[in-house]
């Protein structure tokens, strides 16, 4: 689950991860699947199995948990139990059983190759944490990396979504602006290069070419 997707503003180009993965179609097809059978916690269940499970928050990130028990009480209106955990960054990263309130943002859809690729499962720890492998996504994938016309990418970074999403679907539940303060007399010009850092952090990237008037 992403609880935050935070997007930088490119030259009209490539879309960032906002615009792809929190598309309102793919989460509006699963709130409609889900609202149907809505109710409380005891009525929905399966073969005896109730819809409960567990969600890690970071301890030092108040906005990841708060998010995360905000989520859990807007499940309780569709019948689902949602455990909200607080634990250290170094145990919500091992998302292989249990799932994290994710928050990540990239400057181009690179992250939802590192999500959902094969060939991603343990990179850094964080790679594609529910070692899903699809060839068909992988394929998709892989001509959207290569591709050198940004519609035709942005088509396949988008397919290649809508087609993980039947097999283990994820949940944006918000998108953040950042807000930064900047002092009288700083200039800060244009970025004249793709932007690499996430996150909010991208602003620092020519701090080099930062002016005082």
């Amino acid at each position: 689950m992403h609880d935050a997707v935070h997007s930088v503003a490119d030259d009209g180009g490539v879309k960032g991860a906002a615009d792809i993965i929190g598309s309102p179609q793919l989460i509006g097809a699963h709130y409609k699947r889900l609202v149907i059978f809505g109710g409380n916690h005891n009525d929905r269940c399966k073969n005896g199995v109730n819809a409960e499970f567990t969600v890690t928050g970071r301890s030092n990130d108040l906005d990841r948990y708060n998010t995360a028990v905000a989520l859990g009480e807007e499940a309780k209106k569709l019948g689902i139990k949602i455990n909200v955990k607080s634990a250290p960054w170094a145990e919500c990263r091992i998302a292989r059983n249990i799932p994290p309130n994710w928050s990540y943002g990239e400057a181009d859809p690179i992250g939802v190759y590192r999500q959902y690729h094969s060939s991603q499962v343990d990179v850094n720890k964080i790679g594609n944490p529910s070692t899903y492998k699809n060839a068909e996504v992988d394929a998709l994938l892989d001509k959207a990396i290569l591709s050198a016309n940004r519609d035709e990418a942005n088509k396949l970074w988008q397919k290649a979504l809508i087609t993980s999403e039947k097999d283990i679907p994820s949940l944006a539940l918000c998108s953040p602006q950042n807000v930064y303060f900047i002092r009288d007399g700083l200039q800060i010009p244009d970025f004249g290069k793709v932007i690499t850092r996430s996150q909010g952090i991208s602003i620092v990237e020519n701090m080099n070419e930062w002016t005082w008037k």
